[in-house]
């Protein structure tokens, strides 16, 4: 417990080690060189990007049969971008399961499935902008391709399996059910049954995949343009994609919302184009900042008159 409690923590000391290294004085400059016409241009983009993400939500939500109003499920994504930054691997954007669960009054399977879809879809997209980032640089970095490759494949393959309501109980008698107290058994199965309540086909989750790509790219392309403050010379599909590897990267569980790993991983990729290390930094602070704190910071005001009562949660 001591162990798994301590790892968020490489992240931050990571961080730390990259500023002290870089030098916090060249990281200051760099920070000033920032025009503030480059910084509000990219914050715009937050609008159409959340509107995209949950609208992206909205139709999976519909496709179960749950019907909000966007604006509700805008204030969910918001308040999910902030559990999800101050959380190791963003696994507190699953809040979102409580608050779907509550409007919809369905039951938890149903809520959980809902997030898993929205979360895979999200990640798949993210995924495989980055494998093509790595094709890029296969020459410089060979290690990244096949490392996403698994992690793609991989999480394509479970997502699959996933939709398919045969195929995941197999998986599950297979790999969990005969590790279950027969007691319980029945009741797990009512629960494998309450999770493939009105899952959709993959085919209904088309649309919402080429949605969640316009959103991976509208994130690119507001990092892109803090880029450009800096007269960075790097192709903008180039930029977009290797930048993607390093906000994946960043869902690594040794750091809290990433801080550390990404900025460190950007900083290496971008040495190919002989961007300085502290350019790069400060790129990857302020694109985090619009992509992730500034939403976040907006969830958090709306998560405390959206605040979950953990207390009283009816988990039956």
């Amino acid at each position: 417990m001591k162990i798994r409690n301590l790892i968020p923590i490489i992240g931050i000391i990571l961080f730390i080690y990259i500023i002290i290294d870089i030098g916090l004085e060249n990281i200051v400059h760099s920070l000033l060189l920032i025009s503030p016409i480059y910084f509000f241009i990219a914050l715009l983009l937050i609008i159409p990007r959340v509107f995209l993400a949950s609208y992206k939500w909205l139709i999976i939500c519909r496709k179960q049969k749950m019907d909000f109003h966007l604006f509700y499920i805008i204030k969910i994504f918001l308040i999910s971008v902030f559990y999800g930054f101050i959380t190791p691997a963003s696994i507190g954007g699953f809040i979102s399961v409580y608050y779907i669960k509550k409007k919809a009054n369905v039951k938890w399977e149903k809520s959980i499935t809902n997030s898993l879809l929205d979360g895979s879809t999200e990640l798949i997209a993210g995924l495989s902008l980055a494998l093509i980032g790595s094709i890029i640089l296969i020459e410089h970095y060979p290690s990244i391709f096949p490392t996403i490759l698994f992690v793609f494949l991989l999480n394509t393959i479970l997502f699959i399996i996933l939709l398919n309501k045969e195929k995941g109980e197999l998986l599950f008698r297979v790999l969990i059910r005969r590790f279950i107290p027969e007691k319980l058994k029945t009741k797990v199965d009512e629960s494998i049954e309450a999770f493939y309540e009105d899952i959709p086909r993959l085919k209904d989750l088309i649309i919402p995949l080429i949605l969640e790509y316009v959103v991976w790219i509208i994130m690119g392309v507001q990092v892109y343009i803090i880029a450009l403050g800096f007269s960075i010379n790097i192709p903008f599909y180039q930029f977009i994609l290797i930048y993607m590897i390093s906000f994946i990267a960043g869902i690594i569980p040794i750091s809290i919302g990433g801080l550390g790993v990404r900025e460190g991983t950007l900083v290496l990729l971008l040495l190919k184009f002989d961007v300085a290390p502290d350019v790069s930094f400060v790129i990857s602070l302020i694109g985090y900042l619009l992509t992730n704190l500034i939403p976040g910071i907006i969830g958090w005001g709306l998560s405390i008159n959206l605040k979950p009562d953990l207390n009283k949660m009816d988990l039956e």
